[in-house]
């Protein structure tokens, strides 16, 4: 499981990283964090739906908050923020980070049956190789126009272990001059210990343009972050065809 400090390294290298222009994939840099295969859980129709048409769900950040949904083990109210309190000598700055909302993909780095099975999954595929992801962003770019695609492990820490990470992080900075807004975690990238089962590998798909920037204000205390979680976001889950992206999956059989 990797730590705080890998995965804000992982995402400054770009773990696993392209640049798109005109849905066409720039470059590619690999990463040790990220092993393939992946597996993907899921429920059976909707696998035969992906291996008939090449049908597949992209959520984003933002929804998987809604826990009226999607619940409290997959559902997460804190999805892409992440926010403490940190001291350092006399000095105290409260710190958050509030991630803008984008397309995702989820899958796991273990293939768990009993795992799956108890969140009411009854269908797994193995994701063989990144081809998977770059079909999903190339296609899902002819629609939505995107400047970036990465792919890394999630990191589960706890609130201590976050405030430490930050401290560190922070130890170079007058706290006085530091923007209260200024991020210290990749917080699209960071969930508490309490998810750790999902052993969660994610491709964020980011589009060019940041339909939610308007409704943005400068985050300056809690009640600031609660309310933009409350935000409703311009940007939606959406069905994508990619029928090229079968070939780079294998059917997992439970022996």
């Amino acid at each position: 499981m990797p730590s705080l400090r890998e995965i804000d390294n992982s995402m400054i290298n770009r773990t696993f990283h392209w640049r798109m222009k005109n849905g066409s994939a720039l470059g590619l840099a690999n990463s040790s964090l990220v092993q393939f295969p992946l597996y993907k859980a899921t429920q059976q129709e909707y696998f035969d739906d992906f291996m008939e048409s090449g049908s597949l769900r992209i959520g984003t950040l933002w929804d998987f908050r809604r826990t009226d949904i999607y619940g409290n083990s997959v559902g997460d109210r804190a999805e892409g923020v992440a926010s403490c309190r940190v001291k350092l000598g006399a000095s105290e700055a409260w710190i958050a980070n509030a991630e803008r909302d984008q397309f995702i993909f989820c899958a796991s780095s273990k293939l768990d049956w009993n795992y799956f099975q108890d969140e009411g999954y009854d269908a797994v595929y193995r994701i063989n190789s990144s081809a998977f992801f770059l079909a999903i962003a190339e296609k899902l770019a002819e629609q939505h126009p995107l400047d970036m695609m990465l792919i890394s492990p999630v990191a589960y820490t706890s609130q201590i272990a976050a405030e430490e990470y930050a401290k560190h992080r922070l130890s170079h900075i007058l706290l006085e001059n530091l923007s209260r807004s200024q991020g210290v975690f990749p917080a699209a990238l960071v969930k508490l210990l309490s998810y750790s089962g999902q052993n969660e590998v994610r491709a964020i798909f980011q589009e060019t343009i940041d339909r939610n920037k308007s409704k943005y204000k400068p985050l300056k205390n809690d009640n600031d972050l609660a309310e933009f979680m409350e935000l409703k976001s311009e940007v939606e889950p959406v069905i994508i065809h990619v029928p090229e992206a079968i070939k780079h999956i294998t059917p997992c059989t439970r022996t």
